[in-house]
């Protein structure tokens, strides 16, 4: 993140959920609000890994590391 910007924080809505995105300390969070949406596959660093509604996934995050979807 630049210099003197501590956190971001905004909200998505994808295939069904109602998502929260952070970066902060160093860590990007994605939170995905209760419902009955089907999972979706959130991707990191080539790994592959599962969010259901009423779940979170949390990942370190590097400088110059970038987040997909998948």
């Amino acid at each position: 993140m630049p210099r003197g910007l501590r956190a971001v924080t905004f909200h998505v809505k994808y295939k069904g959920h109602s998502l929260k995105i952070q970066l902060k300390d160093g860590r990007l969070r994605v939170f995905s609000a209760d419902g009955d949406a089907a999972p979706i596959s959130l991707r990191m660093e080539g790994q592959a890994v599962m969010l259901a509604p009423g779940e979170t996934r949390s990942f370190r995050m590097k400088p110059g590391q970038e987040a997909r979807r998948s």
